[in-house]
């Protein structure tokens, strides 16, 4: 299972490691408004035809219902202790995925052209789909948890060479790609 998840996980960021350099190069030939709007243009066309394929039926009330075997659903309030953890957890792992964001803006303020500084945000999201691979396959065959403490290990020495070599082409793209 783990493969598959890993798999179909990497696939996610395929997308954004084509894209980047590409809009960084209409950006730099006309202007971000032109690149937003030419982006605008391509993401509706990919999504409408999804978004125009769902269905939803009248009965459904928005209650996700599952049936696991030998359990029955229990009606129990939440501790305020979970709902702080959970929040604080989904909060911490929105700001992990997208602290990646702005390695192109660092590099930039560090003297890369908008072309090269695509190339790290590049570098980040070719690392995440192999990562992702990675993972999946190892937490098939290791304990996940091991697996999870050493990607952890690995994305903060990424964190770290981003973060203090931004000056160095090779080192910020490694950091990058290890992040």
């Amino acid at each position: 299972n783990g493969s598959a998840v890993g798999a179909a996980l990497a696939f996610s960021g395929v997308f954004g490691a084509v894209m980047n350099p590409v809009l960084s190069h209409v950006i730099s030939g006309f202007s971000y408004q032109v690149s937003l709007r030419l982006m605008a243009v391509f993401l509706g066309a990919a999504v409408l035809p999804c978004a125009l394929s769902v269905h939803l039926k009248e009965e459904s009330s928005g209650e996700i219902r599952t049936k696991v075997e030998g359990y029955e659903p229990v009606s129990a309030p939440v501790p305020l202790k979970t709902i702080v953890v959970l929040y604080s957890t989904c909060v911490l792992f929105c700001m992990l995925c997208g602290m990646n964001q702005h390695f192109s803006a660092l590099a930039v303020s560090h003297g890369y052209t908008l072309e090269a500084s695509a190339t790290v945000l590049t570098c980040s999201m070719i690392g995440n789909i192999i990562f992702k691979l990675i993972y999946g396959f190892a937490s098939d065959r290791v304990n996940p948890v091991y697996v999870s403490i050493v990607w952890a290990l690995i994305g903060t020495a990424g964190t770290l060479l981003v973060l203090l070599f931004a000056g160095s082409g090779v080192l910020i793209r490694a950091g990058a790609a290890l992040y």
